[in-house]
């Protein structure tokens, strides 16, 4: 899921086995096989800042591992991006020409259910110079970049990081640094008890969660959480009334989500 994933493993929220565009997006408009997985299973698709290409992660029929791809929004051109025995997913091209994307490359296991831990790394267009972007112990994952050229992204803690088992929208620049949580809790689930041992506060214990971050024109984030569509104004986000409940949010170049 997108809004809480305790026990999720390493791969894309959504999973299907063909990707396709939808020009324009409304009903009746012209369906466009991109990507045909045949018998693997392939997901998290984004588009270049220039349109001309888009990026998406894949598992191979055969392949135990998800790899960032890349294609033509024709449908030509289909070039696998990353390799090795890691899982890479949720790809997005930043103004720099390079890629970020979640991976299990950090190389270390979610304390309580021993799943791969992922974090954020980049990489250049062609897949080379891969860099790390964020060290985190649990999970970081979807990174979008906002109109102020930062990076948001979901991130999952858990235990001994700060609350129990607590998903928010992080921000960090493109480089990683500068990290602050935008849509969460943030620390303040942790207090002292009578002077001494800090306890988790049950306030926030498995209480909040946020998913699907969608960098707006103006600089703020939206997300889907537990409260609705939140935007990143205050801790928990400030939020906002639609009459239905979301599963998956995208922003608009006008604002429109």
């Amino acid at each position: 899921t997108r809004a809480y994933f305790e026990a999720d493993t390493p791969s894309p929220a959504a999973l299907g086995g063909q990707l396709y565009s939808l020009v324009p997006l409304q009903p009746g408009g012209k369906l466009t096989l991109l990507c045909d997985a045949k018998g693997g299973v392939l997901g998290s698709p984004s588009v270049s800042y220039d349109a001309k290409r888009v990026y998406f992660s894949m598992a191979p029929k055969g392949d135990a591992y998800f790899h960032i791809f890349r294609v033509s929004p024709d449908g030509t051109g289909l070039t696998q991006i990353t390799r090795g025995p890691f899982h890479d997913f949720d790809p997005v091209e930043g103004p720099d020409g390079r890629i970020a994307f979640s991976s299990t490359r950090i190389g270390s296991r979610e304390e309580y259910h021993a799943i791969y831990a992922f974090s954020l790394f980049s990489s250049n267009a062609d897949g080379s110079n891969i860099q790390p972007l964020t060290y985190h112990i649990v999970g970081d994952r979807e990174p979008r970049i906002t109109s102020m050229g930062m990076l948001a992204f979901i991130r999952c803690d858990n235990f001994l990081e700060r609350a129990k088992v607590e998903t928010h929208i992080h921000e960090t620049r493109p480089d990683g640094t500068a990290g602050q949580v935008i849509i969460g809790p943030a620390r303040t689930g942790i207090r002292l008890h009578r002077g001494a041992a800090a306890e988790y506060d049950s306030r926030w214990l498995r209480k909040y969660g946020a998913g699907s971050p969608a960098p707006l024109p103006n600089g703020r984030v939206a997300a889907i959480s537990q409260k609705g569509l939140v935007t990143s104004a205050t801790a928990g986000g400030s939020r906002m009334k639609i009459g239905y409940w979301p599963y998956d949010i995208s922003a608009l170049s006008d604002g429109r989500l």
